[in-house]
């Protein structure tokens, strides 16, 4: 399996999402590989040398990735995050992926589902076969972790993993909590739930919202670039049935009580735009286990 890894050990919540979710439906540990490429050439042994070097790979994960790149009976598995345009082996199967720009050059392979429908149609203009399912796997995180946490802050902010530190420097008041998505999967989660609603630059950090049904909204926290032209944020919108918007600015120099009221006008002028509907949820969640291309367990499985 293939997810975004960022060098030196350290974890971003968006990319370890995707390995952590197929490692509680299947019961079996991901292993991941750098592999992108199809057949030994120059691009490939640079993706193993970096992939070594930045300390993505360690030696089991090399051992088994000579067993996999030897078997030739498994194609590589890319799940959740804009990466559909990073592979050039078409032996790739994708379960929720998404482009990172409207014009993303994607190379075919097997599309079982993807994030939305901008993926969709990208697909289409290319004159691949479109998948019938759609939807962020991140979406079924409820399904795998049921948070301890109870409600301890008005608001959360969710700033880009690279836009934590500057944002932290901020922090001006006891109703705030600045989520850190370095942190441990499970500790973001609890963190997020203990959040009455939750404001986001980062992608995943709304997804979450969402899925655990807090009203969250997307937020500018940095005048820092995260790369692509935001594409991602309408194509995850148009899964979920929410109207697309452009990111919200709120004037501040502080998180403080003022940004505080600030927000939840907000939120109280933009309703619509704050949760996804119960029922569209519980549809794309079986979507995904259904479309699926490995095995589940058979307690998701029985879902209904």
């Amino acid at each position: 399996m293939f997810w975004h890894k960022i060098p030196f050990g350290k974890k971003n919540f968006g990319d370890v999402l995707g390995p952590y979710i197929v490692k509680n439906l299947t019961g079996r540990e991901p292993m991941y590989t750098p592999l992108l490429h199809k057949g030994v050439n120059k691009s490939f042994i640079l993706t193993y040398l970096r992939a070594i070097y930045n300390r993505k790979l360690s030696l089991r994960e090399m051992y088994y990735n000579i067993q996999f790149l030897t078997s030739k009976k498994q194609n590589l598995l890319i799940t959740i995050g804009s990466v559909i345009d990073w592979y050039t082996n078409p032996d790739c199967d994708i379960w929720g992926s998404g482009i990172m720009s409207r014009n993303s050059k994607v190379t075919n392979a097997n599309f079982y589902a993807v994030r939305g429908k901008y993926s969709q149609l990208r697909l289409g203009e290319l004159g691949y076969k479109v998948p019938e399912y759609i939807g962020d796997p991140a979406l079924l995180t409820p399904l795998i972790y049921t948070p301890r946490s109870e409600k301890k802050y008005t608001l959360g902010i969710i700033p880009h993993y690279l836009h934590y530190d500057e944002t932290i420097k901020k922090l001006n008041s006891d109703n705030i909590l600045i989520i850190n998505l370095l942190d441990a999967i499970e500790k973001v989660i609890e963190d997020v739930n203990s959040c009455e609603i939750i404001i986001s630059s980062s992608l995943h950090g709304i997804i979450i919202g969402h899925a655990y049904g807090i009203p969250s909204l997307w937020v500018r926290l940095s005048n820092g670039n995260i790369g692509g032209d935001d594409i991602k944020f309408a194509d995850y919108f148009s899964s979920v049935e929410l109207i697309e918007y452009e990111c919200f600015e709120i004037a501040h120099t502080s998180y403080d009580e003022n940004y505080l009221s600030n927000v939840a006008l907000l939120f109280n002028e933009n309703k619509q735009l704050t949760l996804v509907k119960p029922q569209l949820l519980k549809k794309i969640q079986l979507d995904l286990i259904k479309s699926a291309p490995f095995s589940i367990l058979p307690k998701y499985k029985e879902l209904n």
